[in-house]
């Protein structure tokens, strides 16, 4: 058998799909010291959109963040009243993103609701419940 050099060796390269992140007017811009404030992190555009729309209708104000690192970002420059945190997040896990925000002391007081797009609250077992509550969650 004849030695294969890499010009003569086939790769199979894997493309994954790339995260196009949606624009969503948001109230970034017009956020008043003092107002209350959500901030939603999660990747799912249609899932940000419907969370900014519920907490505009019960009087809170809303930005966006659509991975962890800009939500980290946003959590200490905009001091939210609260935070919505998807767990899975394209460029680091949502575990990741609690403990940065509970061992910081400027946002550690935030509360932090978890979400996951995998059944919720209700369908996560006992053990998980009590590993969130470890972490620093807040439901």
């Amino acid at each position: 058998m004849p030695p294969t050099t890499s010009s003569t060796r086939a790769r199979s390269v894997t493309v994954l799909p790339t995260i196009r992140e949606e624009h969503i007017e948001d109230d970034r811009d017009e956020v008043v010291s003092g107002e209350p404030l959500v901030l939603i992190v999660e990747n799912d555009p249609h899932y940000a959109r419907l969370l900014l729309d519920l907490a505009r209708e019960k009087g809170f104000k809303g930005i966006v963040a659509f991975n962890g690192a800009t939500g980290l970002s946003l959590a200490r420059s905009s001091n939210p009243t609260a935070i919505s945190l998807d767990i899975l997040l394209p460029d680091m896990l949502g575990w990741a993103v609690l403990r940065v925000l509970k061992l910081d002391p400027s946002t550690r007081h935030i509360p932090v609701q978890i979400t996951n797009g995998q059944g919720g609250t209700a369908a996560r077992p006992r053990a998980r419940c009590l590993r969130l509550l470890r972490e620093g969650a807040d439901d």
